[in-house]
């Protein structure tokens, strides 16, 4: 929640609420030491609409670990290579899946609202459930990916819904 003007309460947007997640999955996550070095940058790249707008931006004053943070907006899924994080929005639009050459091995830890979005190659998939934002985790996935994914972040998630 998020104090308004005069004392009264407003609810934290979706999308905000999503992007808080973004950088806290980041915080529970640990890529291979040959893809992110100690002290490189984490590269968060929001492919297709931008939801966040200026308040991706000011991530990069934040830090994950020993990692600096650095907002990326590629227009094309050939520009993802070097990208840790990525928030997907409509991934049919984009034409995504995690078999096209060059994401298979990546260790590219995607996110996506999209319906469907684990079955075209997302690690996370954001749902509404009773009214609250909550995500399924392919857990599997995360690790042929290298990902060391903490067991606190996989208790915390929803499992894959069936096919």
């Amino acid at each position: 929640m998020a104090w308004g003007g005069a004392g009264a309460i407003q609810a934290v947007s979706e999308d905000r609420l999503k992007l808080a997640y973004l950088f806290n999955f980041a915080q529970f996550i640990e890529w291979p030491a040959e893809l992110m070095p100690p002290g490189s940058p984490l590269r968060l790249c929001l492919l297709g609409a931008d939801p966040f707008g200026v308040e991706a931006d000011a991530l990069t004053a934040r830090r994950v670990r020993s990692h600096p943070i650095v907002v990326l907006r590629p227009s094309r899924i050939s520009e993802l290579q070097g990208c840790h994080l990525v928030y997907a929005s409509n991934l049919d639009a984009q034409g995504f899946s995690r078999n096209q050459d060059g994401l298979r091995r990546t260790g590219m830890l995607v996110v996506s609202g999209d319906e469907g979005a684990l079955r075209r190659g997302a690690t996370i998939q954001f749902v509404i459930q009773d009214k609250r934002l909550r995500w399924h985790l392919d857990h599997e996935q995360a690790r042929n990916l290298g990902l060391n994914v903490s067991v606190k972040l996989v208790e915390l998630s929803l499992p894959p819904p069936a096919p």
